[in-house]
Order: C-alpha cells, then sequence, then structure tokens
C-alpha cells in the first residue's frame, strides 16, 4: 500500500514538471484551425480601364461654368500708301504743267532728292477752290542744324505763283494736313505747338488769292482750376486747364473742337507730311490717331518726287 501511494505521487510530479517546461499541450484549450488566405489563393486581375472618380458635393459646386468665348477684336483698317493725287492733272492746261516742272525740277537741282531731313522729301497737288487747275506744293529742307523744312505752295495765274513759303519745325503735330469740306472746296492745315500755346491755321485760295479761312488756337491758363469735379467730364476738364479762341474770340472746348466742321464745313482731314518725312533711316509710323499702329515707310514720302516730276514730264511730252 505505501509502495502504490509513493508511485503516485512520483507521477504526478512528473506530470507537473512537463506542464512547467511546455512541452505538453494544455488540453483544456481548443487550438483553431487556420483557414487559407483569399488573397494568397485567388488570382489577381489586372483592370484594363481606370475608373473615373465620382467628384464629391463640395467638388462639384466649386467647379466654375464654361465662360463665353470673348469677341475677335475688330480687324485692322486698310493700309493707305502715301501717294500724291497726280490725277488732278488729266485737265490741266499744258502752260501750268510747264511752269510746275520747271519749278520742281529746279528745286531738285539745287536741294537734290530727300533722303533724310536735306533735299526735297515730299510733293503733292491739291485743287483747294475746285477751278480745276490744282496748285502745286512741295516741301523742301537745306541741311540746316536747326531741322527746319521749307513748305511752299505754287499756282498760276497768267505764270507761275507763289502763294506762301513758310519754316517749319517738323514734329509728329507741327505738319501740313488737307482738309476736305462739303462745299468742294479744299484747306491746307498748318498746325504748331510750342511750348504752353499752339493751333491750327485752315488756308484756301479764294479770288486768286491764298486765304486764311480759319484760324484755331489755344493756350494753357495761369490759375488753373483743380477739383473731382470735373475729373470725369472731358469738356469741363479741357476748359479747366485751357483757353480756347476762334479767329480770335474766346470759346469752350466743345465749339473749338467742332470748329473746322461748324466754320467751314470740313468732313475729313488727312495728313500730308509731318516729321517723320525728314529722319535719316526707314521708319515706321501711324497717320491714324494712334501713330504706333499703321506701319509706312518714310521713303513713300520721298518717293512722291520722282513721281510727281514723271507725270508732268509725261503730261508735257504728250501734249
Amino acid at each position: 500500500m505505501k509502495k502504490r501511494f509513493t508511485a503516485v505521487i512520483i507521477a504526478l510530479l512528473m506530470l507537473l514538471t512537463a506542464c512547467a517546461s511546455g512541452d505538453l499541450p494544455d488540453v483544456g484549450t481548443v487550438m483553431p484551425v487556420q483557414e487559407p488566405s483569399t488573397i494568397e489563393t485567388t488570382p489577381t486581375l489586372t483592370p484594363t480601364l481606370t475608373p473615373t472618380p465620382t467628384p464629391s458635393p463640395l467638388q462639384t459646386e466649386a467647379t466654375p461654368l464654361p465662360t463665353e468665348t470673348p469677341p475677335s477684336p475688330a480687324p485692322p483698317e486698310p493700309y493707305i500708301p502715301i501717294m500724291s493725287d497726280t490725277a488732278l492733272l488729266s485737265e490741266t492746261p499744258l502752260p501750268v504743267l510747264e511752269v510746275y516742272f520747271e519749278e520742281l525740277k529746279a528745286a531738285v537741282d539745287e536741294y537734290g532728292y530727300g533722303d533724310g531731313h536735306s533735299g526735297v522729301v515730299y510733293a503733292d497737288f491739291t485743287d483747294l477752290d475746285n477751278d480745276g487747275i490744282p496748285e502745286l506744293i512741295y516741301i523742301c529742307g537745306g541741311g540746316t542744324t536747326d531741322g527746319l523744312v521749307e513748305v511752299r505752295i505754287y499756282g498760276y495765274s497768267e505764270g507761275l505763283v507763289l502763294h506762301t513759303s513758310y519754316d517749319l519745325y517738323p514734329t509728329h503735330i507741327n505738319e501740313v494736313r488737307k482738309a476736305t469740306g462739303r462745299n468742294g472746296l479744299s484747306y491746307l492745315t498748318y498746325s504748331e505747338v510750342g511750348g504752353l500755346d499752339g493751333g491750327n491755321e485752315y488756308y484756301s485760295v479764294v479770288n486768286g488769292a491764298w486765304t486764311l479761312a480759319l484760324q484755331l488756337s489755344w493756350s494753357k491758363k495761369d490759375d488753373i482750376v483743380y477739383g473731382e469735379v470735373i475729373d470725369d467730364d472731358t469738356d469741363l476738364l479741357m476748359d479747366a486747364w485751357y483757353d480756347y479762341y476762334i479767329n480770335g474770340n474766346s470759346v469752350n472746348w466743345e465749339s473749338y473742337r467742332n470748329a473746322p466742321e461748324t466754320e467751314l464745313g470740313i468732313t475729313s482731314e488727312r495728313t500730308l507730311w509731318n516729321w517723320w518725312g525728314y529722319m535719316g533711316e526707314d521708319y515706321v509710323y501711324s497717320s491714324t490717331d494712334d501713330w504706333h499702329t499703321d506701319h509706312i515707310d518714310i521713303a513713300e514720302y520721298w518717293d512722291t518726287v520722282p513721281t510727281v516730276l514723271a507725270a508732268l514730264e509725261s503730261l508735257i511730252k504728250a501734249a
């Protein structure tokens, strides 16, 4: 009996030792069976199309609506080259053609053809009094250091008549223009600005005489008016800064601005020549209000002189 009890104790001690060392599993714990992974066993398919993500409501609200296409800018006005109006010579009597040819040829012989600030830089015709006999206008520079050019305008009355001759310091403002009116008359406009004053003078031929038809002038006021009330009103602003005169009579800016039309019935004006005509290299400028847009080769000014001489000579020979 004592031996059997001793054997049982020894068996219990051996069992406890084995459990403490971890060699035997806990008979009271059920071990789960691990199932195979679906990632490892299921083959992976490569998508052929990339799905488009659906925007969230916030993204949809933030997306700007398409805007209207802005209108295309207006096409530029067609370029008008500088050309002498030799068509006016078609009905001109032979004696007039001859004296005009002799006068212009003598000027070219003296000064040369224009190619800078010297020589005859421009020639043209205009029938100021609409009598069928055009006037000859040409501009020449003597190569002087002050840069002045001389404007000469000739007519005919039983011989060559010098209507006017004046010196002009050329700038893009000091220029010679031709104005056309409703009554068939034309005017040559002499414009000049210097310092704090300037103006325009419109001349024509009346009864064979060179006549000042309209004189416009302006000068800057000594006591300039400032104020926010005039900042957005062009008429008030101009009146506040300058004094204006029509034939010496004081007027407001609006009357001054409209005077060519109201006083002479002028409908259009075009520049015949300004300071770019005496530059010594090909330069581009504009004959419009914005003188940076349309490109004009100043050699076209100089080409008017041989063109006029050739036209006069051809008509003389044909007669």
